[in-house]
């Protein structure tokens, strides 16, 4: 079984960003809270904890996708810049989402963090694959 997993991470594009999203959603999903539960009383403001997440997660998810799942061997600031882009549009997304979904929401910030999340893993995939890494 192991071996058979160990072939699909190294054969399969999609299978790596799968478990490479998986590792970098579950980092995600325990800064924010952390963050959140951490600064909340000091810093009322839900979007500076969740820009201080985003700086950690980037880099992090960068680093990870770069080596493991899309082995890139291209200008690494170059692929950093449109990596930042796209975590950019992200935030920037993400800020109008729970600006808009919280309000009228009777989940919980961590719950519609979570869904938000999940929305834009699909979305990510494609725009690493073809921008940032330039796949074909």
């Amino acid at each position: 079984m192991f071996d058979y997993i160990k072939h699909l991470f190294k054969n399969i594009l999609e299978f790596r960003y799968l478990l490479i999203g998986i590792l970098n959603t579950a980092f995600s999903f325990t800064l924010f809270p952390v963050f959140y539960f951490l600064l909340h009383d000091k810093i009322v403001n839900y979007e500076i904890i969740l820009a201080l997440a985003y700086i950690f997660t980037t880099l992090f998810s960068f680093l990870t996708q770069r080596f493991f799942v899309f082995q890139s061997r291209g200008n690494y600031i170059n692929e950093l810049s449109k990596f930042i882009l796209l975590q950019f549009l992200i935030y920037f997304i993400n800020i109008i989402f729970l600006s808009v979904v919280l309000p009228f929401s009777i989940i919980n910030i961590i719950l519609v963090q979570i869904g938000f999340a999940l929305m834009i893993f699909v979305m990510g995939y494609f725009w690493n694959k073809f921008i940032t890494f330039k796949l074909r």
